[in-house]
């Protein structure tokens, strides 16, 4: 099975959490990842974990032909790569493909697809939109992000007792907005664990070391 994720680290980091799930010893056997620059698969994985990239270079080199099924993950971002990969195989007519989504129409896409629709259902929680800026010509840029998201955070952190969670594109936002929190409390607020299901108190390491799994750690303000 191929599973087709559109980012780098969902692809690592699932991969290492289904290896664990199947008491696996890490990554490289029953299941695999390869990303840009960087893969951990052998001969004997029966799960990989792939960039849409990764998929249609293999696809290309006839490298797919090991896998019966294929799942393209998160098909509602609607990337022109995972477009074309999609197209590509619906030409080959050879594997089982699955698309999913948690916000796509899922009913109109198997319309078009004249495919089989599964609709699974989770636990919803309510949610509360409110927007930094109201005016277009106030809306919020790049610039001074870094600060910005750090007075946000704080704002949000005087008004709940709950955990924060702040979404970012790219390890490299990661490493800005932990050096704008650790300026401000001296210390990196985001850590790295072993696993975030085994152990909540595991000492950090700093950003500089590749992981798998990432946890943000924001502490009470003074």
């Amino acid at each position: 099975m191929l599973v087709v994720e559109p980012r780098r680290l969902a692809a690592v980091s699932l991969a290492a959490y289904v290896a664990d799930t199947l008491a696996e010893d890490g990554c490289g056997d029953r299941v695999g990842y390869a990303v840009r620059f960087d893969h951990c698969v052998g001969p004997a994985s029966e799960i990989v974990f792939v960039t849409p990239g990764i998929a249609l270079n293999w696809l290309a080199d006839g490298r797919l032909d090991r896998f019966a099924s294929i799942i393209i993950d998160e098909f509602h971002e609607r990337r022109w790569d995972t477009d074309l990969l999609l197209a590509l195989l619906l030409e080959q007519g050879r594997y089982r493909l699955v698309l999913t989504s948690a916000t796509l129409d899922g009913v109109g896409l198997a319309d078009y697809l004249r495919a089989t629709h599964l609709s699974v259902q989770a636990q919803a929680y309510p949610v509360e939109v409110r927007y930094a800026e109201q005016h277009a010509l106030t809306m919020p840029t790049g610039k001074d992000l870094v600060e910005r998201v750090v007075s946000t955070v704080l704002a949000v952190a005087g008004e709940t007792e709950g955990h924060l969670l702040v979404f970012c594109r790219g390890g490299g936002k990661f490493e800005l907005f932990n050096n704008g929190f650790g300026a401000l409390w001296g210390k990196p607020l985001l850590c790295m664990v072993p696993h975030p299901l085994k152990s909540s108190n595991a000492p950090c390491r700093p950003m500089a070391n590749s992981g798998l799994f990432w946890r943000r750690i924001l502490p009470k303000p003074l």
